[in-house]
Order: structure tokens, then C-alpha cells, then sequence
């Protein structure tokens, strides 16, 4: 039968509690941790308080954490965002109809559901349907060089011509500037010509048949009032013919002439906008 061995007790353990003292205790690297978090937020407030250096590059900074925060969270689902919206009611189709007092033919309508225009008739039966999703339409000339998934895009404005082409407008989810493109279709959804700059919110097409419409582009810039802004949106009215490949662009707010409060009027760095090579035309299918 063996035997056991005397143990020492009271040596294992002075043993166990024995600490490196080159080791820095947990306690003292929490202090610290707090303290430059401490010094780190005094001194934030007291530069944005005072208006210093670096205040513009830390406002910028947070501005742009900001933006990045809320298009990871606030962007990645539809329903949270204006293209969704609760049911009025749990009634589908046409549900008032008074045809002596409605103006009767037919209506153009899109969806945030899907990149689709559709004509209905007064029934409610659509009639015709154009589709096309952004994917399809985006090349590299386009402005948006990494575009969403076509579940956040959609058609926002749409006009049908008197020969059945479509105009649509393509926006999507949380970019900016905004606006995806505009396209000219034509009644099998094939595209005659197509402009993919931020084309945004509105369009007009004249009798010629051109298409007017806003588009926004970052620009640099140099604001005697806002010293430290670098960039700006800036918005232009483009206009797209079926006839020519290029499209000329026109700055809207170099349209008006601001003055002033001393009475002397404000000089413009840039006073000339070249006609540039972005309206991508394919052939015309009758």
C-alpha cells in the first residue's frame, strides 16, 4: 500500500498569490484607460467651445462617422425608410370610382416596390408595364461608382411620350448627392438613350422632345463665409437630346447675381461650364 507523500500547504499557496511585479495590475490600466478618456472629452469640449484648431477637422470627422453610422443602420432596411409606408387600409385595387366626376383614361404609376412604371386603366388593369432595373442600366461612366442593390432603388419620377417611350428617373436608398440617372425607354423597356450624373427629383421635356432635368455633383469650393468647407453639392440643369451624344449643363446658382451687404458683388472663381460627353445614347429601336 503506498504512501502518501507530506504536502505543504501554506508554501502553495504564498506561492500562488505570489505577483510578477514587472506586471501592471488590471486596476491601474482601467485607471488609466479612464483618465485619457477623461482628458480626451475635457479637451473636445473645450476646443468646440472655444472655436480652435482643430475643431473643423474633428466636426468633420464625427460628421463623417455620423453618416457612416446611420448608412450601416438606418439604410439596410427598406421598410424603415421613406420608400415604405403602413397600408392606409386592408382594401386592394380601385376602391372609389365615380366615373361623371373622375377625369377618365389612363394613369402612370411607380412603385418604391420595384424599378417599374405602370399604366393602369380606371379598373385598376394594368395595361402596360416598362421594367428595367438600375443594374442593367449602369456602366462606368456612371456617377455612382458603387450603387446599391436594386432592392433599394427605384423609379422615382416617370412620363410616358406620345409614342410610348418612358422617361424615368432611377433614385435610391442613402446616397448623396442624390439621384441615381435618368433613361429613356422605349415600350419594350429597351433603352434609347441614358444619363447616369445625379440626376434628382424632377425633369421637364419640351415639345422637341428634350429632356431637362437637376443633377447634382460635388464640387471643390472656397465660401469666404465657411473658410473651412472644402466641397459642396452643387446643382446643375442638364439636358439630354435624343439627336446629339452630348448633353450641356448649365450651374444654376450661377443664374442669379447675389450682393453683398456692403453693395459690392460677389466674385465667382468658376464662371464657365463646358459641355461634357455624358449622355450615352444606343441605337433607336422602332
Amino acid at each position: 500500500m503506498s504512501k502518501s507523500l507530506p504536502y505543504d500547504t501554506s508554501r502553495s499557496a504564498a506561492h500562488a498569490h505570489r505577483q510578477d511585479p514587472d506586471k501592471t495590475p488590471a486596476w491601474a490600466i482601467v485607471l488609466a484607460v479612464a483618465g485619457l478618456a477623461f482628458l480626451a472629452f475635457v479637451s473636445g469640449a473645450a476646443i468646440m467651445h472655444f472655436g480652435v484648431f482643430p475643431m473643423d477637422p474633428l466636426r468633420r470627422a464625427f460628421s463623417g462617422g455620423a453618416a457612416v453610422y446611420e448608412g450601416m443602420t438606418q439604410y439596410n432596411d427598406r421598410t424603415q425608410t421613406d420608400f415604405w409606408a403602413d397600408a392606409r387600409t386592408t382594401q386592394r385595387g380601385v376602391t372609389r370610382y365615380d366615373p361623371a366626376r373622375a377625369e377618365n383614361g389612363l394613369t402612370l404609376y411607380s412603385s418604391a416596390h420595384e424599378q417599374s412604371a405602370y399604366l393602369m386603366d380606371m379598373q385598376g388593369k394594368v395595361v402596360h408595364r416598362w421594367h428595367l432595373n438600375f443594374s442593367a442600366l449602369w456602366d462606368d461612366s456612371a456617377a455612382v461608382k458603387q450603387p446599391r442593390g436594386d432592392d433599394f432603388i427605384h423609379i422615382e419620377k416617370a412620363e410616358v411620350l406620345p409614342n410610348g417611350d418612358l422617361i424615368a428617373l432611377y433614385t435610391a436608398i442613402g446616397d448623396t448627392p442624390w439621384g441615381y440617372g435618368i433613361a429613356r425607354l422605349n415600350a419594350r423597356s429597351q433603352v434609347i438613350w441614358k444619363y447616369l450624373g445625379h440626376a434628382h427629383h424632377d425633369f421637364a421635356v419640351d415639345d422637341a422632345g428634350n429632356v431637362h432635368v437637376l443633377s447634382q455633383q460635388v464640387v471643390e469650393t472656397d465660401l469666404p463665409a465657411s473658410p473651412s468647407c472644402q466641397a459642396a453639392i452643387d446643382e446643375f440643369l442638364v439636358t439630354c437630346r435624343r439627336t446629339e451624344r452630348s448633353a450641356p449643363r448649365f450651374r444654376l446658382w450661377m443664374c442669379s447675381r447675389p450682393r453683398r451687404t456692403d453693395g459690392g458683388s460677389i466674385s465667382r472663381r468658376t464662371s464657365r461650364i463646358s459641355t461634357a460627353t455624358i449622355c450615352t445614347q444606343t441605337r433607336s429601336i422602332s
